[in-house]
């Protein structure tokens, strides 16, 4: 009576947007020669060439990897997944119709485990030992890992071991005789501490440091460049982590260094190796160059026997390997998704029929394999060579023809790539072109040549909560410069005021990098050290009393200390008297609080001495210790008193001869310094 409905149940809709195709149309190396109610046929129009290291644009989405090896053929197909969404990596379908049904899934049948094409490893097996038709019962689903050597990118560091656990790939340790850093064979084995740990750096890049310099690692390790020696053969580093200096050495040219640390119960794991190349003392400058990083996590994983994931029980684990199984039945019910372990799941049909197969999901972002993208610098330079840079999703396109303001300047090389030098300043317009791409269209400025920036920071030195101020400036002149954008490790902060300067604090000790930009100016970046809170002693107004003392009689000796810093804090506090340490003092201070400390002090020898507390000196005189005779200097003062006054008066001397003989006596007595 109020309103009519009506009620949908099943809607199907096929696409207006439709590809047609008809015999002769290439796609990629592909040519359809049928296209018909029956099926499409396609073939290759020409030779396709499996050159190592590969990455071959069959069809559409679908591109052939080939190995970086020269030795031994692998390539596998594979679809491309550069649109942003979230991918299944399956395996192969386990159908109880088959005469033969899978029941075992390694890398060459489920893509979601652990495999390095490029020299065929991979460690990963999962295999059903007794299926009762939809029930896998307990202990029968067996999953195994086994280490296996994966190649340095820096060759010379030869092979560590790798591991897939769960379809994640994971460190296991150093191998005796096949990894050799420095002068040493590496032989250490997590997995024999029932530890696995990531890899976060595995290259053999080029980079140039100069003193006063980090290397920025991964978890927020640093290696500073301290300082390179005079004859430019050794370089002194220091290792931090969140600010704290956790290790120091001397590389010399062509030597590895090795940080060593405890994870778990393992000790002494190489956590970072850094080849440096060369070391190089100049007369302006001192530079080092490093070839070759690796580095895992402190973060590790620790598994144990009967640890559970999923659905999977550890019963073993050690330097062979890894190996779980199910600690009570699975049940394979229709349309289900059953988690088994970390990521890995299996999926099952729905149908009566027992069909099902393990997966794993990824998410990806990027652009369409088959869309041509144009990738120039940020900012060129009037007269500068730059690159160009052609890509279809995440890979490099060869021999796509690239035009400026409709003029050919050539095709990309086997690298996506071609150069040009522009040479005069203003905007131009890019063009990319290749059969079965769609065209890419940019413009791009020339811009006249760039000034150069500085940045300086205050306070010189930066504590935890400080607020220091970034000021940057034109290297010529040392004028400001505004509106020049400031990022923090990356991250943009803001944009300078005409001053020049911006402000930052932060609660946080560590090493930052500071970066400047500025549309007609060259980039330029600091590091800055953030240091944690201290307390820093001052010391001043060293008193000693008296400056001449006898030999066993205490000297006062004082000095005023401060704390200067910007945290409470103990100090000892000594007193050194010529070159030895005479007495200590343990004092606390706040903030901004001072105190005078006190030592009583006595010698036995006569001398000239220098006492120092924290760096202020002063000297003074010992002397003899008193003589016995004058503890009877009274008593014989008043006897040479009433002799005197005898001769006086019987013997007939004058007021002067009687001064003359007790001034005799006195200096007979008087004790020498």
């Amino acid at each position: 009576q109020e309103t009519s409905a009506v009620f949908i149940e099943g809607i199907f809709q096929i696409s207006d947007n439709y590809v047609e195709i008809e015999e002769g149309d290439s796609f990629g190396e592909m040519e359809i020669k049928t296209a018909s109610s029956s099926g499409i046929t396609m073939e290759n129009e020409d030779d396709v060439s499996l050159d190592a290291g590969d990455t071959i644009e069959l069809m559409g989405k679908i591109l052939i990897q080939v190995a970086d090896d020269d030795d031994v053929l692998r390539f596998a197909p594979y679809v491309d997944i550069s649109e942003p969404g979230t991918y299944e990596l399956r395996g192969t379908v386990y159908d109880a119709d088959d005469d033969d049904p899978i029941l075992t899934w390694d890398p060459f049948n489920f893509e979601g485990f652990y495999y390095n094409i490029d020299e065929g490893i991979g460690t990963e097996e999962l295999r059903i030992e007794e299926l009762n038709g939809r029930n896998i019962p307990d202990n029968q689903l067996v999953y195994e890992s086994n280490p296996q050597p994966v190649e340095f990118e820096h060759d010379q560091w030869g092979y560590f071991q790798v591991i897939g656990f769960m379809a994640e790939k994971y460190f296991a340790g150093y191998i005796d005789e096949k990894t050799t850093v420095g002068d040493e064979d590496l032989d250490v084995s997590l997995l024999s501490d029932n530890i696995l740990s990531k890899v976060l750096t595995d290259t053999d890049d080029k980079e140039s440091m100069y003193s006063g310099s980090a290397l920025i690692l991964e978890e927020g390790y640093a290696l500073n460049i301290q300082e390179v020696d005079i004859n430019g053969e050794i370089v002194w580093v220091q290792l931090e982590k969140d600010g704290d200096a956790v290790d120091d050495a001397f590389v010399a040219s062509n030597e590895d260094y090795v940080y060593e640390t405890e994870l778990g119960d393992a000790e002494d794991i190489p956590l970072i190796i850094v080849h440096f190349s060369n070391v190089f003392a100049g007369a302006e400058t001192n530079a080092v160059f490093v070839e070759g990083i690796f580095q895992i996590s402190d973060d590790y994983l620790e598994i144990e026997s009967d640890d559970t994931f999923g659905e999977m029980e550890v019963s073993s684990i050690g330097e062979s390997g890894i190996t779980m199984e199910n600690n009570d039945d699975i049940n394979l019910d229709e349309d289900e998704t059953i988690d088994i372990m970390g990521e890995v799941k299996f999926k099952t049909a729905d149908d009566s029929t027992v069909r099902f197969y393990p997966f794993v999901e990824v998410e990806t972002e990027g652009g369409a394999s088959r869309e041509l993208r144009i990738n120039v610098p940020d900012e060129i330079i009037e007269g500068e060579e730059f690159t160009i840079e052609v890509t279809a999703g995440e890979d490099e396109v060869e021999d796509v023809t690239v035009r400026i303001d409709g003029s050919t300047m050539g095709k990309t090389d086997e690298d996506g790539e071609v150069t040009y030098t522009a040479d005069e300043a203003g905007t131009y317009k890019i063009t990319a072109e290749k059969d079965g791409y769609t065209t890419a269209n940019t413009n791009i400025e020339i811009i006249e040549p760039k000034v150069q920036m500085t940045i300086s920071i205050s306070p010189q030195t930066v504590y935890v909560g400080d607020t220091m101020t970034i000021e940057v400036l034109e290297a010529i002149g040392g004028d400001p410069v505004e509106g020049a954008e400031i990022a923090i490790d990356g991250e943009f902060l803001e944009e300078t005021d005409e001053d020049g300067t911006v402000t930052y604090s932060t609660d946080d000790p560590g090493t930052i990098k500071v970066s400047a930009t500025k549309k007609g100016y060259l980039d330029e970046s600091t590091n800055v050290k953030i240091r944690d809170l201290e307390a820093i002693f001052t010391y001043s107004n060293l008193v000693i009393d008296p400056l001449e003392v006898r030999a066993e009689k205490e000297a006062s000796i004082s000095v005023d200390v401060e704390n200067t810093g910007n945290a409470a804090g103990d100090t000892n506090v000594e007193l050194v008297v010529n070159g030895t340490v005479a007495g200590t003092q343990t004092i606390s201070l706040g903030i901004g609080e001072g105190t005078t400390v006190t030592f009583k002090h006595a010698e036995e020898v006569p001398g000239t001495y220098t006492a120092e507390v924290g760096g202020e000196t002063g000297t003074y005189t010992v002397l003899e210790k008193s003589s016995g005779l004058l503890y009877g200097l009274g008593a014989l003062i008043l006897a040479i008193a009433g002799g005197a006054a005898y001769m006086f008066t019987k013997g007939g001397w004058t007021v002067a001869m009687v001064q003359e003989k007790v001034q005799e006596l006195l200096d007979s007595v008087k004790p020498r310094k």
